[in-house]
């Protein structure tokens, strides 16, 4: 087999041993809280059955989550947008895309989005949402040129993401 492959290799199976021993160290009662908001959110449905069993039903027939389920399953785990890139190997545009997405959606709340701002974004928020009503929702610059940048693009876009929603 080619070198590079059996790194490639290498390199994935190290990223799926940290990432099961991740969820291992999640408390039992956070996995299932994590697992049932996850179900929820991507359609299914969850029905007590007896005394504390529960029966999870999906919304049809099983298929791979999304890539979009994914990050929001890692989003739901209290990953930084910074690991859920590293650990998906996207870059950190294509997690806030995902983001745009899941809020477009309402898979997402304002409480899965507002610990990802920076210090800085939280105590500037008003000041942000004021300037995308003034300038534009739709393009980033005049409003990063109006805070004479000192905030960042990404905190830009979580801020008009939190803007969607409720």
């Amino acid at each position: 087999m080619h070198p590079q492959i059996l790194e490639q290799d290498r390199e994935l199976r190290t990223r799926s041993d940290l990432a099961q021993k991740t969820y291992q160290n999640i408390p039992q009662g956070e996995k299932e809280r994590l697992e049932e908001s996850f179900l929820i959110k991507s359609g299914g449905t969850i029905k007590k059955v007896g005394g504390s069993k529960k029966k999870f039903k999906g919304g049809g027939e099983a298929a791979a989550p999304s890539t979009y389920d994914q990050t929001l399953a890692l989003i739901l785990a209290k990953k930084s947008l910074t690991e859920i890139a590293d650990e998906r190997m996207y870059t950190l545009s294509t997690i806030m895309n995902h983001l745009e997405k899941l809020a477009e959606e309402k898979k997402i709340t304002r409480q899965d989005i507002e610990p990802h701002l920076t210090s800085t974004a939280k105590e500037s928020i008003k000041e942000i949402n004021k300037l995308f009503d003034k300038l534009s929702k739709e393009k980033l610059t005049p409003v990063f040129e109006a805070l004479s940048g000192t905030i960042s693009y990404e905190d830009l876009r979580l801020a008009r993401i939190l803007l969607t929603l409720p």
